[in-house]
């Protein structure tokens, strides 16, 4: 039986929660005012704003040279390094954008920040809730701080793309799939699209661990939520998918999108430049392997290994910055529940410990690069490769006791 609170706290919250969004938006927008960055935002909100008045194509040329224009005053130098203003989502995340083309870009921008600032909130929700963990009152303060401070989440928050969304998107529907709310899950997952590097791998793994666990709900409200969504868009503009996808190759053609692994690799290409192949070939038959074990498992070893799978394929998926590794909070909250949950004080300690090498050392892996430079190669790593040791540490003892878990109903 859920506790009844008393109506005087629930009216408080129905005050306080509003009032202190408020308040962070208003914070968020004396930010925007006196700090340059949201560039992604501000691609992301011409592009819509263009679309929606009946203009060109998001990935037209001109819009581009439009958000150049506002940010520099002329068009953009890319042998400098600046921001060339491309808009690349696919199509259906307009419909993301189109409540913000109704403020100005000031306006827009603080509450987008506030969006993703509880966006960032509702992945350590969403990671709790996967481990099935109560964490004490001190260490759920800690988590949130860690969520709200660490490198990747405020890099995230500042440029403005949609990662933290589809990483919600991702995780929520993950959360969905273990409690059965199917219909709900594939309707995430869809709207997941709109970051296709982050969604593409795990939909493709609940589409075979649904398969092989008869979980037909699942399968087809991901199947017609997809279908749906992708036959909208074309109606409304025909011609994207081909545009979207020739920006895409033109960005890779550039150099402006890379694997984490090719990075790696090209730290060593001189002396192991077979690497570029077999680092990327090794982690796919890694993850295959892994696929093949959870066939037909129950769904708590398919979480464990949607989160192995999307620590691993972040390392060569294509990215611009790392702000997708957002992603990897939820299952880092998750991990660290395990480890409370199995090693009790010990576990906590540990948690702590995780929570202050991560949180400070990606900071300090970020300010000691050389400005101008972009992120160093060394910020890329660390992230990834802590959730799959974690991860795997963790595999006997978390496959195997939901395996008895479900052997008891």
């Amino acid at each position: 039986m859920r506790p009844r609170y008393p109506s005087w706290i629930r009216t408080s919250l129905i005050i306080l929660v509003p009032g202190l969004l408020i308040l962070l938006s208003y914070v968020n927008y004396r930010f925007v005012l006196e700090s340059s960055g949201g560039d992604e935002f501000l691609a992301s909100w011409t592009a819509a704003n263009i679309w929606i008045d009946g203009g060109n194509s998001p990935y037209a040329p001109s819009v581009r040279r439009e958000v150049q224009i506002t940010l520099y005053g002329r068009p953009a130098n890319p042998e400098s390094g600046e921001f060339l203003g491309y808009f690349t989502p696919p199509l259906p995340a307009i419909v993301v954008y189109a409540p913000f083309t109704l403020l100005s870009i000031d306006i827009a921008r603080a509450i987008w920040m506030t969006t993703l600032e509880v966006g960032l909130l509702a992945l350590t929700f969403i990671g709790i809730q996967l481990a099935k963990w109560s964490p004490s009152r001190l260490l759920l303060l800690g988590i949130f701080v860690f969520a709200m401070l660490w490198y990747h989440g405020v890099r995230a928050i500042i440029l403005g793309p949609l990662s933290i969304l589809g990483a919600v998107l991702i995780s929520g529907a993950l959360l969905a799939i273990q409690y059965e709310n199917d219909w709900i899950a594939g309707l995430m997952l869809a709207v997941a699209f709109i970051q296709p590097q982050m969604s593409v791998i795990i939909v493709l793994l609940v589409f075979l661990w649904a398969i092989s666990t008869q979980r037909w709900q699942l399968f087809w409200s991901t199947v017609v939520f997809h279908v749906l969504i992708l036959g909208l868009s074309l109606i409304a503009q025909p011609s994207w998918p081909f545009e979207w996808i020739q920006q895409t190759l033109e960005l890779l053609n550039m150099g402006m999108m890379y694997s984490v692994s090719s990075i790696q690799v090209d730290s060593f290409s001189s002396a192991v430049g077979w690497l570029r192949i077999g680092f990327p070939a090794a982690l796919f038959v890694f993850i295959i392997w892994e696929w093949t074990q959870v066939w037909g498992k129950n769904v708590g070893w398919f979480i464990w290994t949607a989160a192995l799978t999307i620590s691993v394929s972040i390392l060569f998926e294509p990215h611009i910055s790392t702000e997708d590794y957002v992603l990897l909070l939820p299952f880092l909250v998750m991990l660290y529940g395990h480890w409370v949950e199995r090693w009790g004080i010990s576990g906590q300690i540990a948690v702590w410990i995780g929570m202050v090498v991560l949180g400070v050392g990606l900071w300090l892996i970020f300010i000691s690069a050389t400005p101008g430079l972009g992120e160093p190669a060394s910020l890329y790593l660390p992230l990834p490769l802590f959730c799959i040791l974690g991860l795997l540490w963790v595999r006997w003892w978390v496959t195997r006791a939901s395996q008895r878990l479900s052997h008891r109903f």
